[in-house]
Parts: C-alpha cells; structure tokens; sequence
C-alpha cells in the first residue's frame, strides 16, 4: 500500500470545544475547517482509505473511495464530526498525491501538500511572535510517523538554549501543537526559525497567521536540503510598490556559514538580477521581499533596480560553501497572502500534476487558479498542460533553462470548474514528443476575487511524476 499523511487535519471551534488550553491559546482565528483533494497519480483505478487520528493518536474516523485512473476526490470540508481535530493517514493500493486547506475564521486561509514519510531533524525557516505591525504569530502541528511513541525536541534560533520546548511520548499518528505566541524565551517580538528533532520520524505544518490584517499562510516543513533550490512564483513592486511581493526566507541546515546569490528572472523576457547575501550556519535570512522595495539592509547587495516590477522566478546561483538550503516564500498583497516550499531542481520531471484546479467557482468568491510552471533543466524545453474534462490546453512555447511560463485558468475553462490538471514536457513545439531529459516544477495559486471576504489566497506545489 502507498501512506500519504496530512499532518493537521481540523474541523474545529476553539471557542466551544473543552480543548488543553494550550492548544487553544495555539490558533489566532476561533474556528478552523479542513479540506482534502486527493489524485490518483497511476493509470488504475485506486482504492484509498483516509483514517483520521485524534491528537491521542486514535483512529476515530475513516471513508473508503474509489479513485478512476488520474481522477481526483475532493473533500471541500473533511467528513469528520465538529471539533475534530487531529490528522489523517491515506492508504492507497495506486500512487496517490494529496493537497489539504486549512481555513481559520473563513478569513484566513491556506494550502499544503501531504508526505509520504517523516522524516527527523525538520526545518522551520519562519516562524513569529507578534512580529510587525499586523502582529504575526506562528504555530505549528508536529505528526508522530513513526511505529512508537515519540519525543520532540524544539530549537528556537532565537531562544538560548538547545531544547526550548519539548512534547513527550507522543503516540504514533498523533499530532502536538508548539505556539510561538505563548513561548516565553521569544521575549516579546521575534522573527526567527527552528530544528524540531524526534525519536520518531516527524511530519509539520506551519501556520502563518495575522487577525490584525484576517491573513494565514500555510507550509510544510523541511527535512532535506539543495544546494541551488528553486522557487517557480516571485513577485516585487507588481504592480507597483504597494502590490504583489514575496519573501524568500533561506535557510542555511550546513555547518558552516555560506554566501548566497539569488538570481531573479523575469518570465516577460527573461532578463535577470541578483542579491547576495552571507546566510550563517543553521540560521535563517531573508531574501526578496523589502530588500526589492526600499534599500536593502547592510551586508545585502543587490544588482536589481529598487522599485522595479519584477514577475517571475528565482534560484540560488551561487552557494560559496555548498550548504543545503532550504526557503519558505511568502507572497502576498495586503490581506492576500500565501506560503510555499521552495523546490529542488533534482526533483524535478518532465511531468507535473496539479491535483486541484479551479476556474471562477463559489458564487460569491469566484475561486480561479493559476500556474507557474519552471523549467529547471540544463537544456530548453516545450510544455503543455492539459485539464480533466475539459478540451482546454495551454502552451509555454520555447522555455528556456530557469525561466518560468505562467498560465491563468480564469475565464479558460467553465464557470464553477473543479478538477485537476498535468503539464508535461516535450521536444518541440509540436508538443507530440516527450522530453524525456526535461525537468520542470510548479506552483499553484489559487485565489478569489469577492469583497470583503479576507485572506481569499492559497498556493501549493506541483506533485512531480514520470510521464
């Protein structure tokens, strides 16, 4: 059987429920609600079993589909009891990719892709407590994966000590909630990262979360490095100074300290620009963001023209000491706002699925999706990507080598369309012979377009697979 495991799975009203008060104090928002998508990635037909574990790590609930050949399940909301809360196992007997949502509030909300494997040590490149002036906070939801109970160990980079907050004998499938908001040795405002360590293989989700501004972000962590990582979607000044931006938190997981060129390209053209900034020893800096807006901050030098709108990519071009890095990217444009992981160019494939896809659904809220598909080969490559029960089809033309192609599904496809889609790879653009050398990698937006509806703004990454 193939494991899928989404790590923090809620239906749940803070407000009511008789929850551990610490884990109540853990959320920003009162009430959160959970969503699964799950694609079959195989040419059979797939039975899945989803299991969902309460925080004790006791199955409680389980449903059992049957998903066709490339089909998907959606979940808008998952179909356990009010004031669940806990996480979800998947079994499949056919390779199976998942994307959960997490909604807080109806206000904030965001995306993330579930593991097959935990995995110990895992990285949390950003984390907060009552940072800015829309007070961001941090939590995040650890996942036992392993066979025995577990014990977990947090390394704040802000705090002094090694083992800042721990959780003890975790039981096997079951979730523990760590909350930045309550952690004393955070002093009173703080920007930093974290190694969370285990005697068991661990899975974490880390929420983003501001109800000054009615905004959550939502990401993985990590648990392996790249030397050169990739990030498919970034934004500066679009489009203007007060518009679209993102945030490249880089994390250095090495035992030395290293000096980092980003190297960012714009898909209009494909001309590029540069910063280069020292990223210390298990030790996070941030990349994009301000730095492309206002002067950057001294140690920081940057070769692109302050204000310019920028739309694009990035990756690391130079890493002087050949540390693994791995970087949460932020985006967002006043209360909108999303997280994603950036990806190793080695993952990637001449083939990406996209489990969920939307085009103007929801009534009020008019949900759409768009992709950003990077090629991170060596060589220029054609893609294609193709969406379920559809004739719609999108090209890239020529994509050359670091260079990103987007594709907008508003307006494309139907009014009220969900369903899933694939992009893949190819020789020329005749797009009838796969490249079989390619690698390309992708990121999904998913937003809405209603008023006064919040945070309506989640992102999730591509699922790579063979053709």
């Amino acid at each position: 059987m193939k494991i899928l495991r989404l790590f923090l799975v809620l239906v749940l009203a803070l407000g009511i429920l008789g929850v551990r008060s610490d884990l109540a104090k853990a959320q920003s928002f009162v009430s959160y609600v959970s969503g699964i998508t799950m694609q079959n990635l195989s040419g059979s037909s797939a039975t899945v079993v989803v299991t969902y574990y309460d925080q004790l790590g006791t199955p409680v609930y389980s449903t059992t589909d049957t998903i066709p050949a490339y089909g998907v399940k959606d979940y808008a909301t998952i179909p356990a009891a009010s004031g669940f809360k806990g996480s979800a196992i998947i079994s499949s007997d056919q390779v199976l990719g998942a994307v959960s949502t997490l909604r807080g509030d109806n206000k904030g909300r965001g995306a993330y892709v579930g593991v097959s494997q935990g995995s110990s040590p895992v990285v949390l490149p950003v984390l907060m407590k009552d940072w800015g002036s829309s007070l961001w906070n941090t939590w995040f939801s650890v996942q036992n994966t392993g066979n025995a109970d577990a014990n977990i160990t947090v390394d704040y980079a802000a705090c002094a000590g090694t083992s800042d907050a721990t959780a003890n004998g975790v039981k096997p499938g079951a979730m523990v909630t760590f909350n930045q908001k309550t952690t004393a040795c955070l002093g009173a405002k703080a920007f930093t990262s974290a190694v969370v360590t285990g005697t068991q293989p661990l899975a974490i989700v880390v929420a983003q979360e501001s109800t000054v501004v009615n905004s959550a972000l939502v990401s993985s962590g990590f648990t392996t490095g790249s030397t050169n990582p990739v990030v498919p979607l970034m934004n500066s000044n679009n489009p203007n100074t007060t518009g679209w931006r993102t945030a490249i938190t880089l994390f250095n997981m090495g035992d030395v300290d290293t000096t980092v060129t980003m190297t960012y390209v714009k898909a209009s053209d494909g001309s590029t620009c540069t910063e280069t900034q020292t990223v210390p020893s298990k030790t996070a800096k941030t990349f994009a963001g301000n730095n492309l807006i206002v002067d950057p901050p001294a140690g920081v030098t940057i070769t692109c023209t302050k204000g310019a709108t920028l739309v694009g990519s990035a990756y690391v071009s130079a890493n002087t000491a050949n540390q693994p890095l791995v970087a949460t990217v932020n985006q967002d444009r006043g209360s909108l706002a999303s997280a994603y992981g950036a990806l190793a160019p080695t993952a990637g494939t001449p083939k990406v699925v996209l489990p969920q896809i939307q085009d103007r659904n929801g009534a009020s809220s008019q949900w759409a999706s768009s992709l950003m598909v990077m090629n991170v080969g060596s060589g220029s490559t054609y893609v294609k990507c193709t969406f379920a029960n559809t004739s719609y089809t999108a090209t890239s033309g020529e994509l050359l080598s670091y260079k990103a192609w987007e594709n907008l599904q508003r307006d494309k496809i139907a009014p009220g369309y969900v369903g899933s889609g694939e992009c893949t790879a190819y020789t020329s653009s005749a797009y009838t012979t796969i490249d079989t050398n390619a690698k390309i990698v992708a990121v999904v937006n998913i937003r809405g377009t209603g008023t006064g509806l919040f945070d309506l703004m989640m992102t999730y990454e591509g699922l790579n697979v063979q053709p």
